[in-house]
């Protein structure tokens, strides 16, 4: 399969996350970390500085060494699809990291695992200077709790962080194996990132049709249905890597909409126009798929993704 490569951005009015050490967690004894505890403390604060700057700089590499530094599925995707998002930008991206404190907290046992905790006093500022209009700075606040994973001795990697007074691993919800496919176009969600102050869906369009395919953008929509009222349509915008695609070609790209402050009743819809003239629609139901919603909030630095 060829990958179409676009690049170029509609801004998203998005945000753009990180496994949870999960099951009973209890403190742990300094004896039962060994001798190497100094050792510990200092990789687990390096390791959390390491991964605000990774992020601040993160279109320098691709992601590269921030990929390095998590680990688990949802920060994982988190890397990825920010990626995507930056490849995209019609323009140049750069960033700057300004880190005020890196406490090490404690260290804790879940099941098998060693976990970590750093409370970080830090910023990300992200500078945007689109190809047409003018630069524009968006400012993450990474104030709070940074979680971390024991690798080996004095190895950590980060699976959950605070950005904007808000857990990652809470903003961000992976689907597994939720497709469509209708006259040769499949359209897959992988997940979504419930970031302040937007919802964020990340998409993978393939087309079979052997012909050029178009998206249709008033068939992109949130529709929210309460009860007893009609279904009310939320309109989105969207990355223009999934604008078109021509027969054989895939294409990765964004989603984005208002946040809302639940998944039920809502309905992610997206449309394209064939060769021939048809229209096929994907319909999306969210409120089986979605399960879980972090609070609504005036975040600090409503902005793009990532």
């Amino acid at each position: 399969m060829r990958r179409l490569a676009v690049f170029g951005l509609v801004l998203l009015a998005a945000t753009s996350c990180s496994p949870a050490l999960e099951g009973a967690s209890q403190p742990l004894a300094q004896e039962q970390v060994g001798a190497g505890l100094g050792l510990d403390v200092a990789s687990a604060r390096r390791t959390a500085l390491d991964f605000v700057n990774a992020y601040a700089h993160a279109t320098e590499d691709d992601g590269a060494r921030l990929s390095a530094l998590v680990v688990g599925p949802e920060l994982t995707a988190w890397v990825h699809w920010m990626t995507v998002q930056n490849q995209q930008f019609d323009g140049t991206i750069s960033g700057t990291a300004d880190v005020r404190s890196v406490a090490f907290v404690d260290s804790f046992l879940v099941e098998n695992a060693v976990g970590g905790r750093v409370n970080m006093g830090a910023s990300v500022t992200l500078t945007y200077d689109p190809t047409a209009g003018q630069t524009f700075d968006r400012t993450r606040i990474m104030d709070g709790p940074v979680t971390l994973l024991r690798t080996g001795t004095a190895e950590w990697r980060v699976v959950d962080a605070t950005r904007d007074g808000q857990s990652m691993d809470d903003g961000i919800q992976l689907f597994r194996e939720l497709s469509m496919t209708s006259h040769g176009v499949t359209v897959s969600l992988h997940s979504l990132f419930m970031f302040t102050p937007s919802w964020q869906f990340n998409v993978t369009v393939v087309n079979r049709t052997g012909g050029l395919i178009r998206i249709e953008p008033v068939g992109l929509a949130l529709l929210v249905r309460r009860q007893g009222a009609r279904p009310q349509r939320t309109r989105g915008v969207y990355t223009q890597a999934l604008v078109t695609l021509p027969g054989g070609f895939d294409a990765e790209g964004l989603v984005g909409f208002p946040q809302q402050e639940e998944a039920r009743g809502r309905t992610l819809s997206l449309a394209y126009r064939l060769a021939g003239g048809r229209h096929v629609t994907f319909l999306f139901p969210l409120g089986d798929v979605v399960t879980q919603v972090p609070p609504t909030s005036s975040g600090p630095s409503p902005s793009p993704t990532s």
